[in-house]
């Protein structure tokens, strides 16, 4: 207790109090003051109060900041004050401002700008479909405000996007298929058929079947409809017309052969119809195919079944010289 009171009486020495406050004001002095930024200039402080059972031995400026400080005296934790003043460097405070409302406004101006209803639900439709961001933020960029309404929700658009993804056709491409006219444009020479504006090449075989259905549903013959034949009678008639595709066009000499001896036959039909389903559905998707394949209905005097092309006339372009 009397060495308390001794330290107690010493810290309230002005002599020991001044010796203390110059010792730690040199201290502080030797502190440097940096950054790339340096906003303050220089600081100054002043011991106001060695410890918290002294006396405060200088008058602070009640505009100073006032800092206390714990220190450990003995076994126990003590209490110093210190005011702190600091002279602020204007001209780097102004232009450290300057610079920082300045790239404000940079980071702003590369901010994308808001999107519109069409281009979000474009986005929206695009993202539900597993494109890519960087692929649908090439899309929002290079649409228009005349093609964007005819890009949402449209599935040929969003068929066409997959291909884009797999670097198949680009962007522009994308954007005719999504415009293009509902037509079925056959080419004979190439056995390919391009659907809304989507290039297929088929078979050969199950080409010239669907180009022959595609040429009696064209030229209205009985309104596109071919009847089946019976199982145990081939039709050789009708098969004449598919003679000719094939022999002008490239067919296989074993498919043309058989057509010869045989006629049509219920059991080909069949085969060809199904691989035409096949192929134009892994193309299109089992929806967008489906205007581009069969219709079927049952012959009411045989009971047999007739097919027909869904395409209305109008929409099928045969381009038979067309490689």
């Amino acid at each position: 207790n009397r060495l308390a009171e001794a330290l107690q009486y010493s810290f309230a020495d002005r002599e020991v109090f001044a010796h203390v406050d110059q010792q730690i004001s040199n201290d502080l002095a030797l502190i440097q003051i940096d950054g790339l930024l340096p906003v303050l200039e220089a600081c100054h402080t002043r011991l106001i109060r060695l410890s918290q059972h002294a006396p405060v031995s200088v008058n602070a400026d009640k505009s100073y900041r006032t800092i206390s400080v714990d220190w450990q005296r003995g076994n126990d934790l003590d209490q110093a004050e210190f005011t702190l003043d600091c002279q602020i460097n204007v001209p780097v405070l102004v232009g450290a401002n300057v610079v920082i409302a300045l790239l404000l406004m940079s980071a702003w101006w590369l901010l994308p700008a808001p999107l519109g209803a069409d281009q979000q639900k474009l986005n929206d439709d695009l993202h539900a479909n597993g494109i890519p961001p960087a692929v649908i933020q090439q899309v929002l960029q290079a649409s228009d405000p005349v093609q964007l309404p005819r890009l949402v929700g449209n599935p040929w658009f969003l068929l066409a996007m997959r291909h884009v993804v797999r670097a198949e056709i680009d962007l522009d491409a994308a954007f005719a298929i999504a415009t293009s006219p509902p037509t079925a444009v056959f080419h004979h020479n190439s056995h390919r058929v391009v659907i809304h504006g989507i290039n297929i090449v088929l078979p050969k075989t199950p080409y010239f079947y669907y180009a022959w259905y595609a040429l009696q549903r064209k030229q209205n013959t009985l309104d596109g409809w071919i009847l089946n034949p019976a199982i145990d009678r081939p039709e050789r008639r009708q098969a004449s017309a598919l003679i000719a595709l094939m022999e002008n066009h490239g067919g296989h000499q074993k498919a043309i052969n058989d057509l010869r001896e045989h006629g049509l036959r219920s059991k080909i039909l069949d085969q060809n119809r199904n691989k035409i389903k096949e192929e134009l559905v892994s193309a299109l998707g089992e929806v967008l195919a489906s205007g581009f394949l069969f219709e079927t209905e049952r012959d009411s005097r045989s009971s047999r079944y007739r097919y027909r092309l869904c395409c209305p006339a109008a929409h099928i372009v045969l381009q038979s010289t067309t490689s």
